[in-house]
């Protein structure tokens, strides 16, 4: 079927995003500082590969007022992403493969011999685990006696606010891996940095299930979007529970020069 002239109106207005896609282009190219190009720009300028020539600024401007910040839209799901109007399946589909492709890089660079001695450590290494889920997820962190990464398995997926965390399953992996040492990580997409009763409460039957075979567990992590928080933090925990708490930190690593 031969394509429909195009009027001079539509020639021009094609001109003019051709113009404007190539400019962004250039912009980004140009800005040695990724981090200093506004996070409109960066949108629009993925719009520009993907959508039908139009705006790709004031499209990337809508979204944002729309969604808040650009994790939130990001993080929107794909069908609810497919009912903007603005948004066609290509476009859906390369977004949607952007919090992917994050997560491959940052699980690729985590250093393969990194000893995890502290909260903080634990964070950056499992934080991968949990970029662009909208579920909530929980994870296990089996170390060596060293404190070395031995595994990380998924635990299980559930709602949005909801998963369910089995002592018997930790246990069972524990003993799998013929190790002592563990933290358990699971994650609140769509809540608030803070730990539930629940939470806490799954948080000691772990503990109190692994203790008899002398199985320690350092910490509980919860992750939102924007954060994390340490269980051995929490003033409510008893801090024999978890032995990253406060009293328990020092005793485990002070003999450690690296």
């Amino acid at each position: 079927m031969p394509h429909r002239k195009k009027t001079p109106e539509q020639i021009e207005h094609d001109r003019i995003c051709r113009e404007m896609h190539l400019q962004m282009i250039r912009d980004f190219k140009n800005t040695e500082n990724k981090e200093e190009i506004p996070t409109v720009d960066l949108l629009a300028l993925l719009f520009s590969f993907s959508m039908r020539k139009c705006d790709y600024k004031e499209q990337a401007e809508a979204m944002l007022k729309r969604y808040g910040s650009l994790v939130s839209f990001l993080d929107m799901p794909y069908d609810s992403m497919m009912l903007e109007p603005s948004i066609r399946l290509n476009t859906a589909l390369m977004l949607k493969g952007i919090p992917a492709i994050i997560q491959k890089k940052m699980l690729a660079e985590r250093p393969k011999r990194k000893r995890i001695k502290t909260p903080q450590d634990a964070e950056l290494y499992l934080k991968p685990f949990f970029i662009g889920s909208t579920f909530e997820q929980a994870y296990l962190l089996i170390l060596s006696d060293q404190y070395y990464p031995k595994d990380v398995v998924k635990l299980g997926e559930g709602l949005s606010n909801e998963v369910f965390i089995s002592p018997r399953v930790i246990l069972r992996e524990m003993l799998m891996h013929d190790s002592s040492k563990a933290i358990l990580a699971h994650s609140h997409p769509g809540g608030e940095a803070m730990a539930s009763k629940n939470d806490k409460i799954a948080t000691l039957e772990v503990a109190n299930t692994l203790e008899p075979l002398h199985i320690q567990l350092l910490d509980h992590l919860i992750f939102t979007k924007r954060e994390c928080i340490y269980l051995s933090d929490d003033e409510e925990m008893d801090n024999t529970v978890l032995a990253f708490s406060k009293r328990e930190y020092v005793s485990i690593f002070k003999k450690d020069k690296k």
